[in-house]
């Protein structure tokens, strides 16, 4: 590479490598990726594909299987029948997960007569029927448009209206939200039932939950209401003796939509993301392919919403690689430390909310006192059959903890190493079909791992870093070559090649939202532009610095708010924390901050804990990071997913505000207090 390129990239990885490289370091990364490429780089990654470096030849140009995703799924499974394929409160095995799909695909097509083209909403937890009536819709030629199952009934109605479906599936514990959504329209519903998969759950919440269930059965009997069927019976009817697959299934299509999943909905409204057959498999193939480090008597837990595109590539990856999934229907984050201890599964799906509560739950055990810990772990032997410090080398027995879903800053990644918790960082969106890139580290022999990456792209797809307005919070299409793309380490936005297979075919009924999303650059190439900001180093290792939502441009300046949340979360009594951009008058956008504090601190100890908070972010960031408001909440607005809720906490603000009484509620403001005595001892 030439010098002038070097010397500024290794400026720009000055000002924003996540890890501080050295200058060294960068001129043996370049040097190295130029030997294993075999030429010289240019220092543009669109051009030089760094990350090719981390396959075979083989695994850059192979094809993936041309067919629907269930069929390939179905195919796998006949040739493993007595493999597990699903612990739910008890063992599911391949030869019955392909049994149950054809037997659902059977009573889709010729009971509620669904066929190609055909919408399914799908409101249903995570359990072996609810995977086997997905793939089967899929089978019939239907694209399934699953929800959130926290989604209210104005909610739901909305999308009933939105997407027209053929019929609903859905829980039997979802009946009141579902048919209050549903109300005159003439929607037939078939609905699981949740019992016999229940595991990881407390005997109390289980009868809870298995009273409601039949509490809405009884419902559902007494109102002879001929719109709702037990799915689960009729699928139980099915004779498969003289049933042809080629007599179930539609034809395969290429380009035909298999899926509608929703976006998280944490910037705005939820959008329906198309995905293809070829979007499905090839993700998973060329995951597949990867040297995933996985072994036979490996197993994955998946506790992940059936909303999220990440739990149903997980589920097909599982079947094309012949493993075990354990499945958490109830996944309770309050309670995830004993959840993941509790499950025997080597591999561990997460958000960095679950590896933050991992290691406080390491640290509390390994800093309490002897005596009493011993005292203490005496009980909980004796109660539930495993004590706080079995509990902990279990977790950190585990092989592999991959964190997706949102940003997991590396101090957490350090912090969690520390405690021999090995976290596979991945960056992902239901536009990428789930995973964007291979999960740092979570290929064998460590291939391509980087501390604080994301991961690599994946065989054959490229990536690219392309300048962002900042100011203007857009793509800044009209700089100078920007078709070139960033610099290494330069930030800009993380887009995709929209000719990846992987890459959506847009946003349901919303060509505008799909055209402001897959941009034509002015060399004519097509990229899918994520929204996510971060750079890209020589080796091809991509870091992500944030949503674009999370930067605030204050006063000319970049303010990060995952930085201060970071730091927020790293203060003792402070459980969680959540910060947005508002708008100022003065500076054009400020950072608000929320936070929860931990159980049993008084108003006295809050505002100490405010004032360490506040010195914390001066000290560690800058003045700018210092937000100008706060305000103590409960908890903290999320999704299934764990991704605050950036409207309900800009609603939030604005109420708040609304009700402050000008200058008097300026002057309360700790914040502003602190920051103008900082000023004065200056």
């Amino acid at each position: 590479m030439k010098e002038e390129r070097i010397n500024f990239i290794v400026n720009q990885a000055r000002e924003n490598s996540l890890d501080g490289i050295s200058e060294d370091a960068i001129r043996d990364m370049i040097l190295s990726t130029e030997r294993q490429l075999g030429r010289e780089l240019t220092g543009y990654a669109v051009f030089d594909k760094p990350y090719n470096q981390f396959y075979a030849t083989e695994m850059l140009t192979r094809e993936y299987p041309k067919q629907k995703i269930s069929t390939e799924i179905l195919l796998r499974a006949e040739k493993i029948p007595d493999v597990v394929a699903y612990r739910c409160e008890r063992d599911f095995y391949y030869g019955e997960l392909s049994e149950l799909m054809l037997k659902y695909a059977f009573i889709l097509k010729e009971k509620y007569h669904v066929g190609k083209g055909d919408v399914i909403i799908m409101d249903s937890l995570s359990t072996p029927d609810a995977i086997c009536s997905f793939w089967a819709c899929n089978l019939v030629g239907a694209k399934v448009r699953p929800i959130d199952p926290i989604y209210s009934a104005d909610q739901v109605e909305k999308i009933l209206i939105d997407y027209k479906p053929k019929m609903v599936i859905c829980d039997a514990l979802h009946f009141g939200t579902m048919s209050k959504a549903i109300g005159e329209k003439n929607i037939p519903v078939g609905y699981i039932k949740l019992r016999g998969n229940l595991p990881l759950v407390s005997p109390v919440k289980k009868s809870i939950v298995l009273l409601l269930e039949d509490v809405n059965e009884l419902q559902i009997r007494r109102d002879k209401n001929s719109l709702w069927s037990n799915l689960h019976d009729e699928v139980n009817s099915v004779d498969l003796s003289s049933i042809r697959l080629e007599d179930i299934a539609s034809p395969y299509v290429e380009d035909e939509i298999a899926a509608i999943f929703p976006t998280s909905g944490t910037t705005g409204e939820a959008k329906g993301v198309e995905v293809t057959n070829e979007n499905f498999l090839s993700n998973v193939f060329k995951e597949y392919i990867s040297d995933f480090d996985i072994e036979d008597n490996d197993s994955l837990f998946n506790p992940m919403p059936t909303c999220s595109s990440f739990f149903w590539y997980t589920i097909a990856l599982a079947a094309f690689l012949g493993v075990t999934t354990s499945l958490c229907p109830m996944f309770d984050a309050k309670v995830s430390v004993k959840q993941i201890a509790e499950d025997e599964s080597t591999w561990v799906l997460l958000g960095p909310i679950i590896v933050e509560q991992l290691c406080r739950y390491i640290e509390k055990n390994e800093t309490s006192n002897p005596i009493f810990s011993n005292f203490i772990c005496s009980i909980e032997r004796a109660l539930f059959g495993k004590d706080s410090k079995e509990i902990v080398d279990i977790i950190k027995g585990k092989r592999h903890y991959i964190s997706g879903g949102d940003l997991l800053p590396l101090k957490l990644e350090r912090r969690a190493k520390s405690h021999s918790l090995f976290i596979n960082n991945n960056l992902g969106t239901s536009e990428n079909t789930g995973p964007s890139t291979n999960p740092n580290g979570a290929r064998k022999n460590l291939v391509g791992y980087y501390e604080g990456c994301v991961g690599v792209s994946l065989p054959g797809n490229d990536m690219a870093i392309f300048k962002y307005d900042e100011e203007n919070n857009c793509p800044a299409l009209d700089a100078d070559d920007y078709e070139f793309g960033q610099m290494y380490y330069e930030v800009g936005e993380i887009c995709f090649k929209a000719s990846n297979p992987n890459v959506f075919a847009g946003y349901f009924n919303n060509p505008e939202a799909t055209a402001q999303t897959i941009l034509t650059h002015s060399d004519g190439s097509v990229w899918y532009h994520s929204g996510d900001l971060g750079y890209m180093d020589p080796a091809g290792h991509c870091f992500c610095c944030g949503r674009k939502s999370g930067l605030i441009v204050r006063d000319g300046h970049k303010v990060w708010a995952p930085k201060i949340e970071i730091v927020a979360k790293n203060i003792a009594g402070i459980d969680d924390c959540a910060v947005i951009g508002v708008p100022d008058a003065k500076e054009n956008e400020v950072p608000a901050c929320f936070i929860v504090f931990s159980d049993g601190v008084n108003p006295q100890q809050k505002n100490a804990i405010v004032r360490e908070f506040y010195s914390s972010v001066l000290s560690s960031i800058d003045e700018k990071h210092v937000p100008t408001y706060w305000k103590e909440l409960d908890a903290i607005p999320r999704n299934l997913m764990a991704k605050a809720k950036i409207p309900e906490l800009n609603e939030i603000y604005e109420d708040d505000i609304s009700q402050r009484d000008g200058e008097q509620g300026k002057s309360k403001n700790p914040f502003k207090i602190l920051l103008k005595t900082f000023k004065v001892a200056k």
